[in-house]
């Protein structure tokens, strides 16, 4: 009987799990179908071709464009960006569906990636300038609109067109999603190299034609060679970060970005929110992206503001969305539904970034108090590595099993607050001073913060990571480390709990699975981190009052 309720859960869960993502997709569908307008369909036609760029490479490329006679002043424009290791295949349908309610909509895939030529320089310039050349040749087409031209994309999608609109593109609105002016810094945070961009360095070639210097930074990951790793954490970012471009950008942006992201996280979005214009939108919360929560009304909210974005904007068409507060922002929290934090929403005409309250909980044995501990004490950070286990290793063993765990011990140091007086309603970047003390030219911390509730249910809620390839010091040194945006709401009675590990694995986690959110550190080490005493180690979390 019991093996039957078993079956039973597991079969119910399922159920549950298939109707949420049917759910969702109908959402999306009738959101975009009713923004968009249920007349009269045209038939729609596709011409698939290939346009071949400036410096010689052939990008494949489709137009669908209704049947019917060419508007006085060209049809609307959509054009869809892909995200990284797809193709123009996965945008398809949806440019199909939108061009039988009266429009061009353009799909390509990018240099490197489907059927298109050339090679992927992941998410650099060169990609950029690719889809300003084609933005250029469309606005040319005399069966488009060249003043309604509109782009659309998320990860990859929503960078390159960002990027793209901070060095000089004109379109009339973008929506990008997933993204971030930071994003190649988001990959290699603090030192700490993330899995998700070995595995965005790790398509076949039928997926993913890289160049050679894409080609070298994977190999210089595996190989793990400090001297290396310090050069490319500094090559990594050039031609990829653009933060102090966003105050060039002159196109009206609806941004979105997802909490959890084991991509990329809000950081950068966040930090350039003073060098947007007064036509961008933003949203934080809880939509479908590289392994983050995902919750339905959130998504629903998502698919009619993106649709009314572009019918606003392309149409100029009174639907309200012009007057919504240029932030929205939504709150995890208990209860946990489907392995996720309930999300509560907000807005705001005013950042729930800025001037926020800021709270510390100093580190102490053990505990997480608010008030200083003068009884200085410290925790020993054992980082217990055999120097034979390799990088590729480790990867191909996905951190786990006899071999791995023989060559590799995870350790771990929890600290728990005391149960909260009242609710905490966390919203921004986490940030820990840590005062240690490392002999190591390499060593590796990482800090992940939880939730405990009083029924001790404990869920992940965001992390901090830091690796130094090239510690010069065998002196106690204070560190002041940023960790991962987010927004929640510790509630009542909860404690907040800081895991302290030499390899931040999530049990929750279904994307990283066994792996790491970031590679760890292969070489023997111990390091002392210093707590209590005069001006000890703390944590500071930024609180919306």
């Amino acid at each position: 009987m019991y093996n039957i309720n078993i079956l039973y859960l597991y079969l119910t869960d399922i159920i549950m799990k298939l109707c949420l993502v049917f759910l969702i997709a109908m959402s999306f569908i009738i959101s975009t179908s009713n923004a968009y307008g249920f007349g009269d369909l045209y038939e729609v036609k596709e011409t698939e071709f290939f346009y071949e760029l400036s410096d010689g490479v052939k990008l494949d490329c489709s137009i669908y464009k209704p049947v019917a006679d060419v508007p006085a002043n060209g049809w609307p424009v959509i054009i869809y960006c892909h995200g990284f290791g797809k193709s123009k295949r996965d945008v398809a349908e949806l440019a199909r569906s939108q061009a039988a309610f009266g429009y061009l909509t353009f799909i390509y895939s990018m240099r490197g990636q489907g059927r298109s030529k050339g090679e992927s320089h992941l998410i650099s310039r060169v990609e950029m300038e690719d889809l300003q050349e084609l933005v250029a040749a469309i606005k040319k087409r005399k069966d488009a609109s060249d003043d309604n031209v509109a782009i659309t994309g998320s990860s990859q999608g929503g960078i390159i067109p960002f990027m793209a609109s901070c060095y000089g593109m004109k379109v009339r609105c973008i929506i990008s999603d997933l993204g971030s002016p930071t994003f190649a810094s988001s990959w290699i945070q603090n030192g700490s190299i993330r899995m998700s961009l070995l595995w965005s360095l790790s398509y076949s070639d039928n997926v993913v034609r890289y160049d050679d210097d894409v080609q070298e930074f994977r190999k210089i990951i595996l190989d793990n060679d400090p001297d290396d790793v310090r050069d490319f954490l500094e090559e990594f970012l050039e031609n990829r970060d653009f933060s102090k471009e966003v105050i060039n950008n002159q196109n009206p942006i609806m941004f979105s970005n997802s909490w959890k992201d084991v991509y990329f996280n809000s950081n950068g979005i966040i930090k350039t929110l003073s060098s947007s214009n007064k036509y961008n939108k933003f949203y934080f919360g809880a939509i479908k992206g590289h392994s983050s929560d995902t919750n339905l009304s959130e998504t629903e909210y998502h698919n009619e503001m993106i649709s009314k974005w572009i019918r606003y904007w392309l149409f100029s068409e009174n639907n309200g969305v012009a007057d919504t507060p240029k932030y929205t922002y939504s709150f995890g929290g208990y209860p946990i539904f489907e392995n996720s934090w309930t999300y509560y929403r907000f807005s705001s005409n005013y950042s729930p970034f800025t001037n926020n309250k800021k709270i510390k909980f100093f580190l102490w044995n053990t505990k997480l108090e608010q008030y200083e501990n003068y009884d200085k004490d410290s925790v020993l950070l054992l980082n217990d590595a055999d120097e034979n286990l390799t990088m590729r290793e480790a990867i191909n063993s996905e951190f786990t099993g006899n071999y791995f765990n023989s060559k590799f011990r995870k350790q771990v140091i929890i600290m728990d607050s005391s149960p909260l007086t009242y609710n905490y309603n966390v919203i921004g970047i986490p940030e820990i001073t840590l005062n240690l003390k490392y002999t190591s030219q390499v060593y590796q911390i990482n800090i992940q913060i939880w939730e405990v509730n009083e029924f001790n249910d404990v869920h992940f809620v965001s992390s901090i990571n830091y690796t130094n390839w090239n510690n010069k010091s065998d002196k106690e040194i204070r560190k002041e480390i940023e960790g991962n945006a987010v927004a929640h709401t510790f509630h009542k009675g909860s404690r907040i709990r800081l895991v302290i590990t030499n390899l931040d694995t999530r049990n929750d986690d279904s994307e990283l699975r066994t792996n790491p959110y970031v590679l760890p550190v292969l070489n023997r080490n111990a390091g002392i981190i210093y707590t209590g005493g005069k001006n000890g180690s703390f944590i500071e979390l930024p609180i919306l009052e």
